[in-house]
């Protein structure tokens, strides 16, 4: 949230933690205490004219409905989503995330990085092969955001 309002973005966060409300809240930051998984708080959000939804939260429960519940709120908004495992990426896409990353895949990734670093790549072969694995990632999972439907 903080990197999004230092680039002029105005996030709003969910959060069920309401220390981390009145905390972000101190900070300038629109927190809305209450659970994503439910509609009214979704709305409450500001969903119906955002740009954007970002689900943080790799643990969360029902990700997929909530991203459902988005796309029938906002059907153009871009859906980016965290996942754990690379596994759940797939179900995430089908439910309408614009974007998945996962926990897995980006370590892995960050660990060849580092070899490739060490190795004496140099930053345009390390960006090409990020952009390759990314790619792969997509390609497994391809999504058009105009198939969604609510």
């Amino acid at each position: 949230a903080r990197q999004l309002q230092s680039h002029g973005v105005v996030p709003t966060v969910i959060e069920l933690n309401v220390d981390m409300v009145r905390a972000l809240r101190s900070e300038g930051i629109d927190a809305i205490y209450g659970d994503a998984t439910r509609i009214d708080t979704i709305e409450a959000a500001g969903a119906a004219t955002a740009a954007h939804a970002i689900l943080s939260s790799a643990g969360m429960s029902n990700s997929a409905e909530v991203i459902r519940m988005v796309r029938t709120i906002n059907p153009q908004i871009r859906v980016l989503a965290r996942t754990s495992y690379l596994r759940e990426v797939a179900e995430l896409r089908a439910a309408g995330a614009t974007h998945v990353y996962s926990g897995e895949g980006e370590i892995a990734l960050a660990f060849v990085e580092n070899i490739l670093n060490t190795l004496g790549a140099t930053p345009e072969q390390i960006d090409r092969e990020r952009a390759r694995v990314h790619a792969d990632l997509v390609a497994s999972h391809d999504f058009r955001p105009e198939s969604v439907t609510s």
